[in-house]
């Protein structure tokens, strides 16, 4: 009994390490199914998600550039058009004009690079106010836009044209100036005391 008994602990004993290392070997296993491989990936991700980060951070350097550039001339738009937007609800009249002209310039490919409107000079009969336009295109774009302005109303009329050239320019620098007549103060029957 005594060899069956011995053979008996060391089958109990190996099977005790089996067991044993089945244990550490499921448990190593698991670990590795269930936590580094996670890991693995986690990392994965992260260091390429790390270098999407740099080219995007290299690639933002530039376009944050471009960016800031825009945003200011954005800025300077916005400033101007509210400029603008102040000039023409003190002249609705010259508004009217202003964009009849702006219109026209879209049209044949003239850009309007500014304008200005003058004081409003009164006469017994009539009153006028001079609109300069700063403008720049191509000689075909200058000429189509004189014509159309010139047929625009007959109380417009194009009191003064400078045109310059520029070197290595592909277009003109023009400047207009024109005179818009509109209805003078002494038509006002109350001003007239009733007498038309």
């Amino acid at each position: 009994m005594n060899k069956n008994t011995n053979q008996h602990h060391r089958w109990f004993a190996g099977s005790l390490h089996l067991a044993s290392l089945a244990v550490v070997a499921l448990t190593l296993g698991t670990f590795y199914a269930l936590v580094y491989q996670p890991l693995q990936r986690k990392y994965a991700g992260h260091v390429s998600r790390t270098e999407q980060l740099d080219l995007l951070l290299v690639k933002t350097g530039t376009e944050g550039a471009e960016y800031r550039r825009l945003r200011n001339r954005l800025s300077e738009m916005k400033t101007s058009v509210s400029k603008l937007h102040r000039q023409l609800a003190d002249h609705p009249s010259e508004s009217i004009v202003i964009e009849e002209l702006n219109d026209i310039a879209d049209e044949v490919g003239l850009e309007v690079l500014d304008y200005q409107i003058g004081l409003k000079e009164e006469q017994p009969s009539f009153s006028q106010t001079e609109i300069e336009f700063s403008c720049h295109g191509s000689y075909a774009s200058i000429c189509q836009f004189l014509q159309q302005a010139e047929q625009l109303t007959e109380t417009t009329k194009l009191a003064k044209f400078e045109l310059t050239s520029e070197a290595n320019s592909r277009g003109y620098p023009i400047q207009l100036t024109f005179i818009l007549y509109s209805e003078g103060r002494s038509h006002d029957t109350k001003e007239r005391r009733g007498v038309l």
